[in-house]
């Protein structure tokens, strides 16, 4: 499932696809939580924006990761700075990844962006968990 979403994507940049105004649209209201709640529940995803989807949930995954550590952190006088630095360098993913989905872009998989598929992993890894599945429409021949 996985490896067929990759190659989707990897077909979709060989193909130099431009996504539509309203896939944009879509992936850009991903990166919000409502947006990951409505794109679950439509359960129909092109594959430009279940690759959003997936990069927005490994995100979120990521915040609430850190979360506990860094609440942890706070109270400890000499390392209370690694938690802001932590959540500025995810705010500054998120940057990114609203950036890619405003210009319609796949840039996760360029060579010096080499740290961002993780969160496309991560976002993989927990509908998998939930079992989410969406069908592709993007795809049509």
């Amino acid at each position: 499932m996985e490896q067929t979403a990759h190659n989707d994507i990897n077909l979709l940049i060989g193909e130099h696809y431009v996504p539509s105004a309203l896939e944009r649209k879509k992936s850009l209201m991903m990166y919000v939580v409502w947006g990951i709640l409505l794109s679950l529940s439509q359960q129909k995803a092109s594959s430009y924006e279940q690759f959003h989807l997936k990069q927005a949930l490994g995100r979120r995954t990521m915040f609430f990761l850190i979360l506990i550590p860094a609440i942890v952190m706070m109270f400890i006088p000499w390392i209370r700075v690694i938690p802001f630095l932590a959540y500025t360098a995810l705010f500054s993913v998120r940057v990114i990844f609203f950036m890619q989905a405003w210009n319609g872009t796949y840039t996760s998989f360029s060579k010096d962006k080499a740290f961002l598929p993780v969160f496309t992993g991560f976002g993989g890894w927990v509908l998998s968990i939930f079992d989410a599945t969406l069908t592709s429409d993007t795809m049509q021949q």
